[in-house]
């Protein structure tokens, strides 16, 4: 049976690939023990360098860490809706442009 829960689950697996700039199966056996705190020091020390390249990003990568373990949990009950994942999101876009403004360059999002 189909869920958003699902849906949410595969978006951590992507937003994970993002973060690290690696296959997801590459870091799994990494992220998939330990308590969730446990696993966001983890996801958050595999994360690019390149692609969190700019200081002030850094609180945005972290809480952009912590959605993608929450969203990869092992149930559908831990994991966040659809309404609170894209608020998350959109709370961590702002932080990433706000971060840019700070060092004067431009968005590559929001170019």
């Amino acid at each position: 049976r189909l869920e958003v829960a699902g849906d949410v689950f595969s978006l951590g697996v992507v937003m994970l690939e993002l973060l690290t700039g690696k296959h997801v199966g590459e870091v799994w056996l990494s992220l998939e023990r330990g308590t969730t705190e446990e696993r966001l020091d983890t996801a958050a020390s595999l994360a690019d360098e390149g692609a969190w390249r700019q200081s002030g990003t850094s609180g945005a990568m972290r809480t952009f860490a912590g959605l993608a373990i929450t969203c990869t949990s092992d149930t559908s009950a831990q994991r966040p809706t659809a309404a609170a994942l894209t608020e998350t999101l959109q709370r961590i876009h702002l932080e990433i442009v706000a971060g840019y403004a700070a060092a004067e360059e431009e968005c590559v999002v929001c170019r």
